[in-house]
């Protein structure tokens, strides 16, 4: 993901509020190549999946 501190800072947010259940194995955050303040966020995310049995 790309984009402002604050873009990401809500993103990570919404993951942690979510219903489901995220696991944040492995976070990189640091400047995009593109210019400006844009940052570049890398996730490794896990999800647990319940079904009906």
């Amino acid at each position: 993901m790309t984009g402002s501190y604050e873009a990401i800072r809500s993103f990570i947010a919404d993951l942690e509020s979510s219903r489901s259940l995220y696991i944040i194995e492995d976070m990189s955050l640091g400047k995009s190549s593109k210019e400006g303040s844009l940052l570049e966020l890398q996730l490794k995310v896990s999800t647990l999946l319940k079904t009906k049995i």
